[in-house]
């Protein structure tokens, strides 16, 4: 039981986990910006090799945790 617990969880590198790899582009990428383009948010993620699910989960993840707010249409993210 032990070893299936270790084989659903998120690989980690460094003591990172892949969201935590994604924020940090996220936050890279947006700099001192506040709002940028979810677009170029998933492109840059895209470029580093994540793929477009788990950039989906990471974002709905800290935008649940209130990083971040995503508006309606699904255009924008906003630093909180």
């Amino acid at each position: 039981m032990s070893k299936a617990s270790l084989a659903t969880s998120q690989p980690t590198v460094r003591g990172q986990t892949v969201f935590d790899r994604i924020f940090n582009t996220i936050q890279q990428f947006a700099g001192t910006n506040k709002v940028v383009k979810l677009a170029e948010v998933r492109e840059q993620c895209a470029s580093k090799g994540f793929g477009p699910d788990l950039i989906e989960e990471c974002i709905e993840s800290y935008e649940e945790l209130n990083v971040w707010q995503v508006n309606q249409a699904r255009t924008t993210l906003t630093f909180v």
